[in-house]
């Protein structure tokens, strides 16, 4: 049962004692499910409608069950023709865009971990003053959202002058950021660079002097040969002629045309929206891939499914699909990389019935657990569900000496969250925080609907072992008609979630 690095118990927290933590806010899950169920129509951007793929975008944004796998260097124009206000104001929307980007964090094969989405951040005018490196903050999402008060305070304390030298923050691009020095991630996923590099750049679009446009042009096309993706954020020009602002001139070059790169915040009154309309075609076009060749997937599973009363037929048909699905994606090496996955499983309601379990499969092969899966006991023994039993149950399997010392244990429970009686809750969740105890066990769950409309959220915020949004799923407030719970329609999303769960457990190649 041992085997990974601390890395990973450096990010467990005390959720028992917390009852603020981040199961509240699952953003992740929000990102893919609605992409399936909803349809909430954004302002377009400069006149242009949203390409379809950003359909709707609710609070969370968008994005891949995978999370976004992205290198930002953030270019903030500070010359004398941008109102201060608007620079700082530049600062609030980077923070809305990374707020609803799909961020997680993932290991590599040294067993670190780091954000999958990481940022740097620079000031321009007739110089580049550089502020942030991308592998200074990588802890999480809020330490990269903190560190943007570095780039307010380089605004208030930099004196600015008036040439706009676009093409010096363009040109840093290659020379300064993304470079070996400061961690250029070079891997590769399905023949593409698995972390994109990107320049999201606000500017009123003016070189001056423009005599310089030239070496504008000429740096463009250097970092777009380089695969770097440039993203155009317009703000307005202070100086008028003849009682109208100053046009921008350098549109078609920065963009090449593409209205997917240009977000338009001249009026000011439109920021949000132009900053979730960002984050979300970030999400949808730079998804994580899931495991790295270079990498061995492997995990010891225990799917452990409700067959109570509270649970319909129809719902127990959809437990089996994910479980048999999830089992055949990792071992057809469908994910990418080699995995080592073996399997138990646990059927529970009153009492918790082992199925078949590590050491009935040492000598079989994948057909024959992929048969087990398929032919699983749904029957109800006794209509209460005692939850606590499982936990029991399943550290019998863990201590089971076929379990393999190199792997982690994962225990995925297919659940209501109602343990009946509900006065044997507190038992269920202090038998679920013993379980987790060891850093290399962890329990990830998947809401099942209730059959009789009851609320099971107390115990999905009390029994999974993560407590950062980006580990856990289908823990969101108790509201149905989004389909927060296992149905037909996101069924093939929550594998692909469990799958990425999964990435995570990585052992040496």
């Amino acid at each position: 049962m041992a085997g990974r690095s601390e890395g990973w118990i450096d990010e467990r927290t005390d959720r028992m004692n917390d009852n603020n933590s981040s199961h509240g806010e699952p953003m992740m899950l929000i990102s893919f499910i609605c992409i399936v169920l909803l349809g909430v129509t954004l302002p377009s951007i400069s006149g242009q409608p949203l390409p379809p793929s950003l359909g709707g975008s609710p609070p969370g944004g968008l994005g891949s069950p995978l999370g976004t796998c992205i290198d930002i260097v953030f270019l903030y124009d500070i010359s004398c023709s941008i109102q201060k206000e608007d620079m700082l104001r530049s600062v609030e929307f980077t923070k809305a865009l990374l707020d609803r980007l799909d961020i997680r964090k993932t290991m590599d094969n040294t067993g670190s971990r780091q954000t999958e989405t990481r940022i740097a951040a620079a000031l321009f005018a007739s110089n580049l003053h550089h502020v942030i490196h991308l592998n200074e903050f990588t802890a999480d999402k809020n330490e990269i959202l903190a560190a943007l008060d570095k780039v307010k305070d380089a605004i208030e304390k930099t004196v600015v002058d008036c040439d706009t030298r676009t093409n010096i923050g363009i040109e840093a691009l290659e020379s300064t950021y993304f470079t070996e020095e400061y961690d250029r991630r070079e891997e590769a996923f399905d023949g593409k660079q698995k972390y994109p590099n990107a320049a999201v750049i606000f500017t009123d679009a003016r070189t001056k002097p423009a005599r310089h446009i030239k070496f504008l042009v000429a740096d463009i096309e250097n970092v777009k040969a380089a695969g770097i993706d440039l993203f155009l954020v317009l703000l307005q020009n202070k100086f008028q002629k003849d009682g109208e602002y100053r046009p921008p001139t350098d549109v078609e070059i920065l963009t090449g045309g593409d209205t997917n790169k240009l977000y338009d915040i001249r009026g000011g009154l439109d920021d949000i929206n132009q900053a979730r309309g960002l984050a979300d075609y970030l999400n949808m076009n730079y998804q994580c891939g899931l495991a790295n060749d270079d990498f061995l997937l492997c995990a010891d599973l225990i799917f452990a499914y409700d067959v109570s009363c509270s649970i319909t037929p129809e719902t127990k048909v959809l437990m089996k699909y994910v479980m048999e699905k999830t089992y055949k994606m990792l071992t057809s090496g469908e994910v990418g990389g080699l995995a080592e996955v073996s399997v138990s499983a646990i059927a529970f309601d009153q009492t918790a019935r082992t199925q078949f379990n590590i050491s009935d499969f040492t000598q079989a092969g994948v057909d024959s657990i992929t048969e087990s899966l398929e032919n699983l006991d749904m029957m109800v023994d006794e209509c209460r569900t005692v939850t606590q039993n499982v936990f029991y149950e399943a550290q019998v399997l863990v201590d089971d000496p076929a379990n393999r010392e190199k792997a982690p244990n994962y225990l995925i429970i297919f659940y209501d969250g109602l343990t009946a009686p509900l006065q044997r809750r507190n038992q269920t969740i202090a038998a679920a925080r013993n379980f987790r105890e060891p850093a290399d066990t962890e329990i990830i769950m998947i809401r099942l609907n209730n059959n009789r409309n009851k609320d099971g959220t107390l115990e999905f915020e009390q029994i999974p072992s993560f407590s950062e949004n980006e580990d856990v799923f289908f823990n969101l407030p108790n509201d149905r008609s989004k389909g927060n719970f296992l149905n037909e329609e996101n069924k093939d999303q929550i594998v692909l979630e469990l799958l990425s769960q999964l990435e995570r457990s990585l052992c040496e190649v």
